[in-house]
């Protein structure tokens, strides 16, 4: 896979009360390939929240399975859910529309 960028870090946003929102780490976006131009990958990952690698930094979880819940259907309590094996796939985006890269990215 030829050389990406990364172009963005992923947050996961949780609600904490009053508009307010906690941030963590969930993964980095990938792109500006020569080859493949609109088109970028997304690496969801998460920060261990006590183990350390050997230069001291988190150490880094991939996602590996996903769990997909559909809407209830009528006449039902629950909703269906399935889970997806992940372990070998990325998610790959494609940009319709040129993506402005902020000022502090582009130094």
């Amino acid at each position: 896979m030829p050389k990406k960028t990364r172009i963005a870090s992923i947050s996961l946003a949780t609600p904490t009360g009053d508009k307010q929102y906690s941030y963590d780490n969930f993964g980095v976006l990938l792109g500006d390939v020569e080859e493949y131009p609109g088109s970028a990958s997304a690496i969801i990952e998460i920060d261990h929240p006590t183990r350390k690698d050997e230069k001291g930094y988190p150490v880094r979880g991939r996602l590996v399975a996903a769990k997909f819940q559909f809407p209830v259907e009528e006449g039902k309590k629950k909703a269906e859910e399935t889970a997806v094996d992940v372990s070998e796939s990325f998610l790959n985006l494609t940009f319709w529309h040129a993506v402005e890269r902020s000022p502090k990215a582009k130094g």
